[in-house]
């Protein structure tokens, strides 16, 4: 398998992804194991609902957009056009460079891919940098890829102030039939000196698909997300993506499927878009007790929501 993308459409940052067979002898790829959650620490309760929702989709969201930008940019560089540089619209620039490590003239395993963005508010790591190293290829296109971000900040949520500076590892791998973001450790996010979340046992499927209304990227999977602000004191959930997570933009609810937060103490929280009957909203409902049963349930304007961040 290999990464390959079709369309771009950078407004709406709308991207058709598809798997081609690979080439060249490159085999069916790797074969991606399920990733276990950890043992979830946060009780989650009602009060707190508004904020670990949001919270909880910035991060996925982040990760969603990172992902399906990376699998372009990564893809557009290799041995006989190894360097990819463009302008940002505010000011500095972001530059790919494939370092062909053996000489061979291909796409192999030991190969390099450096990403710099000084002064770059639109990258994929704004006024940071990043290394992919090529963990296996099939000739003509990657296959698995380790990706080591040191310090870019992540724009996506920039209209509600939520821009914050990822490091950590990120691996994207292809196998039969779809496109993997894990990660290996964890992946920090600092919107401010007061508050950082961390992403680990990540394993979730970059997916495009059509029976959406209008067709949307999206991801299926699930991550650990633990929350270093005052509400989380420091606690962890298990995320789980219920059906497809959509959506052309930051602001939109995870239509056509929803959220599921498991905490502590069998508490659960679900995130939902609050479509039929409020349609812009965000449906949000909290099982605190563990019985199975939603005791507490709001919408919540799209506005209201990420302001929780």
């Amino acid at each position: 398998m290999r990464f390959h993308l079709g369309p771009i459409h950078w407004a709406a940052l709308s991207i058709a992804l598809s798997w081609l067979p690979a080439c060249g002898g490159g085999g069916s790829g790797p074969t991606i194991a399920a990733v276990p959650h950890g043992t979830a620490t946060l009780a989650l309760t009602a009060a707190m609902a508004p904020e670990v929702a949001a919270q909880s989709v910035a991060v996925l969201t982040s990760l969603r957009t990172l992902g399906y930008e990376l699998a372009v940019e990564l893809e557009s560089v290799w041995p006989a056009d190894p360097v990819q540089q463009t302008a940002c619209g505010g000011g500095g620039s972001w530059t790919y460079t494939y370092v062909d490590v053996d000489n061979s003239g291909t796409r192999t395993a030991g190969d390099r891919i450096t990403v710099v963005a000084p002064g770059c508010s639109i990258a994929p790591f704004g006024n940071g940098s990043a290394t992919a190293t090529v963990l296996a290829a099939d000739g003509s296109g990657l296959v698995d890829v380790r990706i080591v971000i040191d310090g870019g900040t992540l724009p996506y949520l920039a209209a509600w102030n939520w821009v914050p500076t990822l490091t950590g590892t990120l691996r994207m791998t292809s196998d039969a039939g779809d496109l993997w973001l894990r990660s290996e450790g964890a992946l920090v996010f600092t919107p401010d000196a007061g508050k950082s979340f961390r992403a680990s046992n990540l394993g979730l499927r970059l997916r495009d698909d059509g029976s959406n209304n209008p067709p949307a990227p999206g991801i299926l999977g699930s991550l650990d997300i633990g929350f270093d602000t005052p509400v989380g004191a420091g606690g962890s959930v298990a995320v789980d993506t219920v059906g497809l997570v959509a959506g052309h933009a930051a602001n939109v609810g995870p239509s056509p499927g929803s959220i599921a937060l498991q905490g502590s103490g069998g508490s659960k929280m679900r995130i939902a878009d609050a479509k039929p009957a409020n349609p812009g909203w965000f449906l949000v409902a909290t099982d605190a007790n563990g019985d199975g049963s939603e005791e507490a349930s709001s919408t919540i304007s799209f506005a209201d929501f990420f302001n929780a961040l």
